[in-house]
């Protein structure tokens, strides 16, 4: 009661509490007629006005007092009943008291003579601008569980009624807070380069791929989302080319709309290029070795690739700032770029950017098989340094069609019934023979056909000398067969 002295005749009373009517509304609406309310002080009544689930506001109509007596009475059950008498249900605690607001969440609210039937409760989330429905999904005389399926963030007062629509005593008050939150970010510069590793902490991060995203600066740059759980996502930065040279804010979103609560000297991320590795020069030891120089070279970070294949025996001289290193015998040959990386900080640049493009010349170990068919054969060409697109010719000028994908370390072509002569490898203008000859000289022939209820039977002649290691495909021009 807030009042102070003397109480007069029509003075405006109001009253601060629980479980009274929850529907805030003006005496003579339709709430009022099918609920009962009152209240008197010192037996004489207080005409009610407005009230709310927890506020009164009443004139007073009895006679000048310093001492009162209120008793607010709800369908029938008075505030000055024992809690025996009324038996009524209370909520001491809810978990969790934060949640996503992009996200469903179940809450667990903990109290005493609660209703089991899941019909007559009703939980309202709401404040002055939202108000949503938590789904009651379980209940028992001490707990009920809610689903509330996400909702704008901000501080919530939750709200329990039963089918009669009476409020819940809520202990003082329930408080739940939709948001998300960042802690931290690290670290807070970068190559230009991109490529610098970001581990955003916080809490009520989506365990879903799709519902995070995280953008750099006032062009939104994507930050590509690596890995995340709910307390931290890493992501790894783009390239730098809208041109960004100062500190950017990092935006940390759900579901694209809602965006987490966080500190701008928190989320900053700054393109630096004293964070840049740096490349200035790429010295070719021999065909399959090369030397860097360059910045923030550093052992056990540094990575180098080439043709997209982490290159082999990377040696880092850190004092000297060169790193050592052999082509991987899985790259592709031909002119192929290299590319080098430094964790905690990020991709490296080239100084010179003709630099990034190497020649690495192919070999070849083996062609099978040496002789073949004169009406074509599949070989075989293994060897090492192969490019994606390359021609094969014989020493007379018939050429071996690349059947399927070349890899770099072997690759398969089929050669015409004329082919003869040495195998030579044409890649990037440079032709490289094989050491290696071919000669189309066996003639299969098919001689009978026997058919039967079961199988065809085809016999085979002048292939002999080759059997059984040979393979032949067999090609049919009679529909008839």
């Amino acid at each position: 009661l807030f009042m102070t002295g003397a109480i007069f005749p029509g003075a405006l009373v109001s009253l601060d509490g629980h479980g009274f009517l929850f529907d805030g509304a003006f005496v003579d609406t339709d709430i009022y007629t099918e609920h009962t309310q009152s209240v008197t002080i010192n037996g004489f009544d207080c005409n009610i006005v407005l009230f709310t689930n927890y506020q009164i506001f009443c004139f007073y109509t009895g006679t000048q007092s310093t001492e009162y007596e209120v008793v607010v009475t709800v369908n029938s059950i008075s505030s000055n009943q024992t809690e025996d008498e009324q038996d009524m249900p209370i909520i001491n605690s809810i978990t969790p008291l934060s949640a996503s607001p992009a996200l469903v969440t179940t809450f667990t609210l903990s109290g005493e003579a609660i209703d089991t039937n899941l019909d007559n409760i009703t939980i309202i989330f709401e404040n002055a601008d939202y108000s949503y429905f938590c789904g009651v999904c379980d209940a028992t005389e001490t707990q009920i569980s809610c689903i509330l399926n996400g909702g704008e963030p901000g501080v919530y007062n939750v709200r329990v009624t039963d089918s009669d629509s009476n409020a819940y005593d809520m202990n003082g008050g329930q408080q739940v807070t939709l948001g998300l939150n960042v802690a931290d970010l690290q670290p807070k510069t970068g190559s230009q380069a991109g490529g610098t590793l970001l581990t955003i902490t916080g809490d009520h991060f989506s365990t879903e791929a799709s519902q995070n995203q995280i953008t750099v600066g006032v062009r939104n740059v994507i930050c590509d989302i690596e890995s995340f759980t709910e307390t931290e996502i890493t992501c790894r930065t783009r390239q730098n080319d809208v041109g960004y040279d100062s500190a950017q804010s990092v935006a940390v979103l759900q579901r694209v709309s809602f965006e987490a609560n966080c500190d701008p000297a928190v989320c900053s991320f700054e393109y630096s290029d004293s964070a840049t590795p740096t490349i200035t020069n790429v010295i070719k030891i021999d065909d399959f070795n090369y030397r860097l120089e360059g910045s923030l070279f550093v052992d056990g970070d540094l990575v180098v690739y080439v043709d997209g294949v982490q290159a082999d025996n990377l040696v880092v001289n850190e004092i000297d700032q060169e790193a050592e290193f052999t082509v991987p015998s899985t790259a592709h040959g031909g002119l192929i770029e290299i590319t080098a990386h430094v964790s905690g900080y990020g991709n490296a640049v080239f100084q010179n950017t003709e630099d990034a493009w190497i020649s690495i010349p192919h070999s070849i170990a083996s062609v099978a098989p040496l002789v073949g068919s004169q009406s074509g054969s599949i070989l075989t060409v293994t060897g090492q340094g192969f490019s994606k697109s390359l021609i094969i010719e014989f020493g007379n000028g018939e050429s071996c069609e690349i059947v399927g994908e070349i890899g770099p370390q072997e690759f398969q072509c089929e050669a015409s019934g004329a082919a003869s002569g040495e195998l030579n490898v044409i890649q990037d203008t440079v032709s490289v023979a094989a050491g290696i000859s071919y000669a189309a000289t066996y003639a299969p022939q098919v001689s009978t056909i026997a058919d039967s209820t079961a199988e065809i039977i085809f016999t085979l002649t002048g292939y002999t000398d080759i059997a059984p290691i040979a393979q032949f495909d067999l090609k049919l021009s009679n529909e008839q067969y």
